[in-house]
């Protein structure tokens, strides 16, 4: 090679490869996440450290690694069964999303299904903080409350704590949670507020109804969210999924290999020893 040459890649060398500072390399790090499924980022936003935690301490209990090695292995069993289960969570947000006809491609399209307005604060919430708790039971529990509380409030005539109990359960535990829980607590509420029973109720309505919403619109965030990973053919899902079967099937082979490879010098150690002693 000519001097001329090796000055030139020399000085082709010197020229920037990549970002250099310590915001760059952060910046340049977040390019795979343009796909979820796709992502070299173990958790996403959307998912829980906790879960990936029990599942790794759980294949580490029923594996038993030992070694630096084995550990590995079973790590990276660990993550292709994780990444097995974002793309399953994600199919099955894009068929609840198609059996709902919600066709809009972004969340605004969302909004307007919801018959929300596009700049609802309530929406603006469930987009800039994913991570908002959900209520147990989601939208369908807080439904079914809600009804039972209408029903409730349609009676013409009064009915005792009993009759409310027996006759709208969900509804009389809604009212006995919002004092305290008891009925004791309850009836002091009512005093204090100076409301009868039904001008409660159609409080407590309103409320719910509030909360109804709120719910269903972050539950509809969360499936944008998550079918947002899988945006691309079948073929290609097809592909990765066949991928991740790879991946795992020749990592848990790696790992027996390397386990039995580990038994075998056990035993061979072990024969070794015994054939020193009966030479002695």
């Amino acid at each position: 090679m000519s001097e001329k040459k090796q000055a030139s890649n020399r000085s082709n060398a010197g020229k920037s490869t990549g970002p250099k500072s310590d915001f760059g390399k952060q910046t340049v790090s977040q390019n795979a996440r343009c796909h979820g499924i796709f992502s070299t980022h173990l958790v996403l936003e959307n998912e829980s450290r906790e879960e990936f935690d029990l599942l790794l301490a759980t294949l580490q209990h029923e594996m038993e690694p030992l070694g630096l090695l084995e550990q590995t292995l079973v790590e990276r069993i660990a993550v292709a069964m994780w990444r097995q289960r974002r793309l399953i969570r994600a199919e099955s947000a894009e068929v609840e999303l198609k059996q709902r006809t919600l066709h809009g491609k972004d969340l605004l399209m969302a909004a307007n299904s919801l018959g929300i307005s596009a700049s609802d604060q309530r929406l603006k919430d469930a987009i800039n903080f994913p991570h908002m708790p959900f209520i147990e039971g989601g939208s369908e529990e807080i439904g079914r409350g809600l009804a039972n509380m209408l029903a409730l409030s349609l009676k013409k005539r009064s009915l005792s704590f009993d009759q409310i109990e027996a006759l709208f359960p969900l509804a009389y535990r809604q009212l006995l949670d919002s004092a305290g829980g008891t009925r004791e607590l309850f009836s002091a509420k009512l005093a204090t507020t100076g409301k009868e029973l039904r001008a409660y109720l159609i409080d407590l309505i309103t409320a719910f109804r509030q909360v109804y919403d709120h719910e269903r619109i972050k539950e509809l965030v969360r499936l944008y969210r998550d079918s947002a990973q899988v945006r691309a053919s079948v073929d290609l899902i097809g592909r990765y999924q066949t991928a991740l079967d790879n991946e795992l099937y020749k990592a848990m082979r790696a790992l027996r290999e390397a386990q039995n490879w580990r038994l075998s010098r056990i035993e061979a150690e072990a024969q070794r020893v015994d054939v020193a002693v009966a030479l002695k």
